[in-house]
C-alpha cells in the first residue's frame, strides 16, 4: 500500500497531521518534499525554447499530429 500525506518535521522528528493505521516498527520509505519548492507552470517555461534554431517548427508539428490523431482508428 502506497499513501502520501503531509507532516511537519520539529527537533528532529516527522509528525504526520493525520492519522497513519501502521502497526508499531512497521519499515516505511519516507520521501520529502519541501512544501516551499515551487512547482513549474506552464507559464514559467513559455519561452525557454525561443533562442532554439534546432527545434524549429517541430511544436507546431506535433500539436497538428495530435489534432489528427483518431483514438477510434487506433484501435
Amino acid at each position: 500500500m502506497s499513501t502520501t500525506i503531509e507532516g511537519i518535521y520539529k527537533k528532529g522528528i516527522i509528525k504526520p497531521l493525520e492519522d497513519v493505521k501502521l502497526e508499531n516498527n512497521t519499515k516505511v520509505i519516507i520521501t520529502i518534499k519541501n512544501e516551499s519548492e515551487k512547482k513549474a507552470s506552464l507559464a514559467d517555461l513559455a519561452g525557454v525554447w525561443k533562442d532554439r534554431d534546432d527545434i524549429g517548427n517541430r511544436f507546431a508539428e506535433i500539436l497538428r499530429e495530435r489534432k489528427n490523431f483518431n483514438l477510434k482508428e487506433a484501435r
